[in-house]
């Protein structure tokens, strides 16, 4: 696991950036102004307030797969985030002993589920990015999906989820930072109109640092993703164990 100073998180993000555009990502980003004014430059982007880090990540996965797209109702109201089961999302997730972090992590779970099934349905907005992304979560996402919708593709394959850190947050728990890798090589493009996978480059450049803010939604009082900044071609993430 990364070492990385631990400063604090505010609950409002004042501009938004652009989700990576392959299977889910790649390319760079401006910085971005945090709500307290200080910059946000990438992966190495400090935060302000006293946060302790998870206790090392153990080998656990999510799975989703389906047959088919489905927009149906799951329990709850939600929609559905049943995958195709050419899509595997791989979450090695830490067990940090804490409900509020673990509940954080469980929602950004539910965000990543979210969008690649927006993505496999070809939606662009609506309950799929509403009911999981919150401040410029939703702009930011359907950033993303307008991509994928104008190139014409879905994904197929695993996208892992790995190396995950606690880097900031409120201080009555309704809000973290959280900094996790992804190893995007074996998730593709796929044609949607021929099923056909997208080739693209392999190695370092499919290897992404994220850093997202999960808040609670005080309408609903479920996590949802508020704030993406990433970076790709990450070496510290090639060299973290987890994937």
């Amino acid at each position: 696991m990364r070492s990385k100073p631990a400063k604090m998180l505010m609950t409002a993000v004042a501009v938004a950036v652009v989700l990576p555009v392959t299977a889910c990502g790649g390319g760079s980003q401006p910085p971005a102004k945090l709500s307290n004014g200080a910059s946000s430059t990438g992966a190495s982007a400090a935060t302000t307030s006293a946060i302790a880090s998870p206790t090392p990540a153990t080998a656990s996965s999510s799975t989703s797969a389906s047959t088919a797209p489905s927009t149906s109702a799951a329990a709850g109201g939600l929609p559905d985030l049943t995958l195709p089961s050419d899509v595997t999302l791989q979450f090695n997730l830490p067990k940090t002993g804490d409900p509020a972090k673990d509940a954080a992590l469980q929602g950004l779970v539910q965000a990543e589920e979210a969008k690649y099934k927006a993505t496999e349905t070809g939606l662009i907005n609506g309950p799929l990015v509403d009911d999981f992304y919150i401040v410029d979560g939703p702009r930011m996402v359907e950033q993303y999906l307008v991509r994928k919708q104008q190139a014409g593709t879905t994904v197929t394959g695993t996208n892992v989820y790995y190396d995950w850190t606690f880097t900031g947050g409120s201080a009555d728990h309704t809000a973290y930072q959280i900094t996790y890798c992804e190893d995007q090589n074996k998730l593709l493009g796929k044609n949607r109109a021929t099923g056909q996978a997208v080739p693209q480059s392999s190695g370092l450049a499919q290897i992404l640092s994220f850093k997202v803010n999960m808040i609670v939604d005080k309408k609903d009082g479920r996590w949802k993703a508020g704030y993406y900044d990433w970076k790709s071609g990450d070496v510290t993430c090639q060299a973290a164990e987890g994937h």
